[in-house]
C-alpha cells in the first residue's frame, strides 16, 4: 500500500508519466541508478547481505518448526527488504510495468542471494548500474 502511495504521489507531482516511468526528469531517473548502485557498492548492503544468510540458516537449522518463534518470518521478510530496496526503486527508471526489467531484477536478486561467497555479485551490480545510470546521464 505504501508502495502505491508513493507511485500515485509521484504520478500527481508530474514526476511520472501517464505509463508510470520517470521521463519527465532523466536526472531523477539517474539519480536513482546511481543511488542503488552505490547502496550495492556499500557496506552496508553488505551487512545486509549477510544478516538475511544469517535469518536463513536459523531457521532452516531448526529440527522441529514447533520451537521457530512466530516473528522469524516477518524478521527474514523486513531484513530482505532492507537489503533489495533500493535495487527495487529502480523500476521507476525502467518502467513500472516493464516486465523485462522485473525479470532483470528478479535474477540479479536470486544470483545475489544463492551466489558463491567469494563472488561478490551485489558489487558488480551496483558498479554496472552506476555506470548505466551516468550514461544514460550524458
Amino acid at each position: 500500500m505504501l508502495g502505491v502511495a508513493v507511485q500515485w504521489s509521484l504520478r500527481l507531482l508530474d514526476i511520472l508519466n501517464g505509463h508510470m516511468v520517470i521521463t519527465t526528469n532523466p536526472l531523477i531517473a539517474d539519480a536513482a541508478l546511481c543511488t542503488a548502485g552505490v547502496y550495492q557498492l556499500s557496506q552496508q548492503k553488505s551487512a545486509r547481505l549477510e544478516e538475511r544468510k544469517t535469518l536463513m540458516t536459523f531457521t532452516d537449522l531448526m529440527p522441529c518448526r514447533q520451537n521457530v518463534e512466530p516473528t522469524s518470518g516477518t524478521k527474514y521478510g523486513f531484513s530482505c527488504v532492507r537489503c533489495c530496496l533500493p535495487l527495487m526503486l529502480t523500476i521507476f527508471a525502467f518502467g513500472l510495468m516493464n516486465i523485462l526489467a522485473m525479470a532483470m531484477l528478479t535474477v540479479m536478486m536470486m544470483l545475489e542471494k544463492n551466489s558463491c561467497p567469494r563472488i561478490n555479485l551485489a558489487k558488480i551490480w551496483g558498479g554496472l548500474m552506476c555506470v548505466i545510470g551516468l550514461l544514460i546521464c550524458m
